[in-house]
């Protein structure tokens, strides 16, 4: 857990909720991942979190991909947080809509309703019902992640330039055999 003090974390409260509006996504950056929140007023945020608690110490984004690699998972569901409790693990938190140039959001209040009717909905898979596509989804209607997307060209990038490799030394060999 991160030394942070209680009068840290309800500056951080402060800020975000003299800035935020509710259906806005919130992002924590929480080092090798970013989690993700709707912000439904009144310093609360409702998300996914692969605990059912909502604050505890969730699993690491590196940690989900080797032991989850896209499965479904009962570990994790929808919560309704304090604010002040999800900035337990760090407290580097901003509001960011960034597909809002992209795509047309809902209207807050139908973003709020929406997160709410789905609340205590159980079921985490890293790689299409994580936090940012449960945001994404109440505020687009689409479940996105940049996250995911990032990590799959990544991947996929690694994954070609080894194939390359491999061809190039198979076809050196067989030349090197005539």
């Amino acid at each position: 857990m991160c030394d942070i003090t209680d009068e840290e974390k309800q500056k951080v409260v402060e800020d975000i909720c003299e800035t935020a509006k509710p259906g806005d996504m919130l992002e924590f950056d929480r080092g090798q991942y970013n989690h993700w929140a709707i912000y439904i007023g009144d310093g609360y945020v409702i998300h996914r979190w692969n605990n059912d608690s909502g604050t505890e110490q969730s699993t690491s984004f590196w940690e989900s991909i080797m032991t989850n690699s896209g499965a479904q998972s009962d570990n994790g569901k929808i919560v309704k947080s304090k604010l002040f409790d999800v900035l337990k693990y760090g407290i580097k938190v901003r509001v960011n809509n960034y597909l809002d140039s992209e795509r047309q959001p809902l209207d807050g209040q139908v973003i709020v309703e929406k997160a709410k009717r789905v609340i205590g909905q159980k079921g985490y898979d890293l790689i299409c019902c994580n936090c940012e596509h449960f945001a994404t989804e109440c505020r687009y209607g689409v479940p996105i992640s940049r996250q995911v997307d990032i990590i799959g060209v990544l991947l996929f990038s690694i994954v070609l330039l080894n194939g390359t490799k491999l061809i190039s030394s198979i076809s050196k060999t067989g030349a090197s055999q005539k």
